[in-house]
């Protein structure tokens, strides 16, 4: 159940920055900054109540992947520090652990992956500034929308 909430969740930041492209892209086609303050809103709410609604699961999922590693970690070296154990009963009590090395893999993968979206969404001002503009009135759009993103 933990892992498909992960790979869920690991989809739906995927798709989130996959709208955030799309709706670049579309400012540079067509570079109308003032329906790109129309769309920001929409994609912004839409940022927020995903946000909203996988916070909980993303924290408890981060949680679990790092007790899982300590619990992996501490198991084995209390199984090394052992004395008389048998070879394969220590090969059998640390391919028990591998599903918690797992879930901390994807934990932090999905860490990591929340930390690219939330940098792109950072850099989206900065893409703005620098596009060129197609007709001589359109700076003082584009400085308007950099300026509706950044606050």
């Amino acid at each position: 159940m933990v892992m498909n909430g992960a790979y869920i969740q690991f989809n739906l930041l995927l798709d989130l920055g996959k709208t955030l492209d799309c709706w670049c892209a579309d400012i540079v086609e067509n570079q109308d900054f003032i329906s790109g303050i129309q769309s920001w809103n929409s994609l912004q709410a839409l940022l927020k109540c995903v946000g909203r609604e996988i916070t909980p699961c993303f924290i408890s999922l981060n949680l679990l992947g790092y007790v899982g590693f300590f619990v992996a970690i501490t198991g084995s070296f209390t199984l090394l520090l052992d004395d008389g154990l048998e070879v394969w009963m220590v090969l059998l009590y640390e391919s028990s652990l591998l599903p918690l090395l797992y879930l901390f893999y994807l934990a932090a993968r999905l860490f990591a992956q929340g930390a690219s979206l939330s940098e792109r969404c950072r850099q989206i001002p900065a893409f703005v500034n620098q596009l060129s503009m197609l007709s001589d009135g359109a700076d003082t759009d584009r400085q308007y929308l950099v300026r509706y993103i950044s606050d």
